[in-house]
Parts: C-alpha cells; sequence; structure tokens
C-alpha cells in the first residue's frame, strides 16, 4: 500500500508513483486554477473602467470647453454658436474677430462730415480769376 502524502514529502528516499505525481500535478493545478478563477471577470471590469474614465475625461472636455464659450460670448456679445477654438485663448482671439460683424461696429473708421459740401463763398478763388483772365475758364 502507498504512503501517505506527508511521509512521503518527509522521507527523501522516497518514491513516487505516476498516480501520485498525477494526483500532486492535478491538486496544484486545481489551487492554481482556483486563485485565477474571477480573472475575466476582473478583465471585464477593467475594461469597462477604462471605457468609462476616457468618457468621463470627454465630458470633463466638453464641459469646459462650453464654459469658455459661454465666458467669450458674455464677454464680447458674440453668440456662442459661432465662437470656435480648443482653447480658451482660440476662442477669445475668434471671439475678438468676430466682434466687429456681430456687434455693428463698423469695420472701417468713420470720418466725422465726409459727405457735407465745403462751405461756398461768392468770392472766387484767385487761381479761378487768372484761369478766365487767359482764356482758359468760362
Amino acid at each position: 500500500m502507498p504512503e501517505s502524502n506527508e511521509q512521503q514529502q518527509n522521507d527523501p528516499e522516497a518514491k513516487f508513483t505516476q498516480a501520485d505525481i498525477d494526483r500532486i500535478v492535478t491538486e496544484r493545478l486545481s489551487r492554481q486554477q482556483k486563485q485565477f478563477a474571477d480573472y475575466d471577470e476582473l478583465k471585464d471590469k477593467a475594461s469597462k473602467y477604462d471605457s468609462m474614465a476616457s468618457e468621463l475625461a470627454e465630458l470633463k472636455a466638453s464641459n469646459q470647453l462650453a464654459d469658455w464659450k459661454s465666458q467669450v460670448s458674455k464677454e464680447l456679445g458674440v453668440p456662442i454658436d459661432l465662437l470656435r477654438g480648443a482653447t480658451l485663448e482660440e476662442i477669445q482671439a475668434h471671439g475678438e474677430s468676430l466682434k466687429p460683424f456681430v456687434t455693428g461696429t463698423p469695420v472701417a473708421p468713420v470720418v466725422p462730415k465726409a459727405g457735407d459740401q465745403p462751405e461756398s463763398n461768392d468770392k472766387e478763388s484767385p487761381e479761378i480769376e487768372l484761369l478766365r483772365d487767359i482764356g482758359l475758364s468760362e
């Protein structure tokens, strides 16, 4: 009759049969498999976590962008829908470039009294009198 497993491990001269080795290996593999039994479940959870973390980062970025557009819109009076850019500085620069077109501010400078006619005086200038004297003007 084969000796018990304990006696075989204590005796350095102990000899094992193939059935003993198969049983020992099977027991060891079983313990190892139990140790990693939830590996697939943990792998799925880690994948879901990575996906949700990525989605959260996208939402935070989107909210930050919306906050910046709202801020620039209030500061410059430009509608949010018209603002473009990925950073606050880009959105502000774009808003500044749109501001003249949206707020009705003229793009070109206004020259005061540009369409007014000069005051007429009844007296003719000396140049016109000279031209009449030499016959070049009527």
